[in-house]
């Protein structure tokens, strides 16, 4: 409701500056984003206002209490949602042979319920308040030069969320347009566990080296730089041959063929992987533009990254199907390969709102469901 009330003021005022209702809405879609109201509430209230209306209040509406909404129909209503809550208001009032409307009142208004909802700019304004308290009880050296790190969302860039920010004076660190081809991860290509712990325990003791140490043993007769750039030359000009047409084509041996890409050259074959977009050029130098205020950013001040909180939302599922990885055995040549039967991923699943900082987790929180 005092969304709404504060549309209605900036239509008011938008009537004053004679503009039609047009231009009213455009602003109102421009300035509230998703939160703005419909096209057909907003001429209302822009005809209403243009004929001389001053209120931005509803009008009260008369007509008799209801009396279906008693403490009995209540009491029914909740122990049919206890059974069920994926129930739909036209299933529950079938079931109590009451009306869509009464249950809809009781649902809604009584029992204070709502299905599960995708984070908009109001659910993440509330927050963004909550963070701030409690960056003011757990963080208090940066409380008040703490600067805040999210996507560029929708529900992240409205203007209740940037009003606000302004007004607390949280400086938000700019954040480059996204596309997962350029995101930090290295999905397929991701070495295996064991050897992320063998370089994790060695930099843990001090080396700095990323390189492979060299080996002991006979020179390599095999790997010479005229072969080395005969099967270089085969990579460049087919990237998807294959390590044995490379072979028969330089007229050497697989397992040559095989240590030149691997050991000498450093390639390997990798799957390509479906991304939502390519980020075009602009969004490309943007991307870079932003990178670098930022690392000017860290290189001027050595103690930013530690006033930084970031946040982001996942969703947190009932639970994990297992990958066919997980479900890998040893089997015998003799043996059948093991079978895994395809399994739905859960239906259940919770929106989880979470800011962090180097430190660890600054604040978390879960998203309202369908019953609290």
């Amino acid at each position: 409701m005092e969304r709404s009330l504060e549309q209605r003021y900036a239509i008011k005022f938008c009537v004053r500056l004679g503009k039609n209702a047009t231009e009213t809405f455009q602003m109102l879609q421009k300035a509230f984003k998703d939160d703005c109201i419909s096209r057909s509430q907003s001429g209302k209230w822009h005809k209403a206002f243009k004929e001389g209306r001053e209120e931005v209040a509803d009008e009260p509406r008369s007509g008799r209490p209801t009396t279906a909404r008693t403490d009995e129909n209540v009491d029914r209503v909740l122990e049919v949602l206890r059974i069920d809550r994926r129930l739909s208001i036209q299933q529950i009032a079938d079931t109590l042979h009451m009306s869509t409307f009464v249950v809809h009142g009781i649902v809604t208004e009584d029992l204070q319920m709502r299905k599960g909802e995708t984070v908009n700019s109001a659910f993440y304004l509330e927050v963004l308040r909550r963070l701030k308290r409690r960056i003011a009880r757990v963080r208090t050296d940066i409380k008040d030069t703490v600067k805040l790190h999210h996507d560029n969302v929708t529900s992240h860039t409205a203007f209740i969320i940037t009003n606000f920010l302004a007004r607390s004076n949280t400086l938000v660190i700019p954040h480059p347009p996204y596309s997962p081809d350029l995101a930090p991860s290295y999905g397929d290509a991701v070495m295996s566990r064991r050897r992320v712990f063998e370089w994790y325990k060695c930099f843990e003791e001090g080396r700095e080296e990323t390189a492979d140490n060299e080996r002991s043993g006979r020179p390599s007769t095999s790997t010479t730089p005229e072969k080395v750039d005969k099967v270089l030359k085969l990579v460049l000009e087919d990237r998807r041959i294959t390590v044995r047409e490379v072979a028969e084509e330089a007229g050497i041996s697989f397992g040559s063929t095989q240590s030149i890409m691997k050991d000498v050259l450093g390639v390997r074959r990798l799957k390509a992987f479906l991304v939502p977009k390519d980020l075009t050029f602009d969004q490309k130098n943007a991307r870079k533009e932003t990178a670098s205020l930022n690392l000017e950013a860290t290189t001027d001040d050595p103690e930013l990254l530690k006033r930084v909180i970031t946040g982001d939302e996942i969703w947190i599922y009932g639970f994990d199907s297992e990958t066919t990885q997980q479900a890998s055995e040893w089997r015998f040549k003799n043996e059948p390969r093991p079978k895994k039967a395809r399994k739905a991923p859960s239906k259940v699943k919770v929106m989880l709102t979470v800011f962090f900082d180097y430190q660890g987790i600054v604040h978390n929180e879960f998203q309202h469901q369908a019953l609290q």
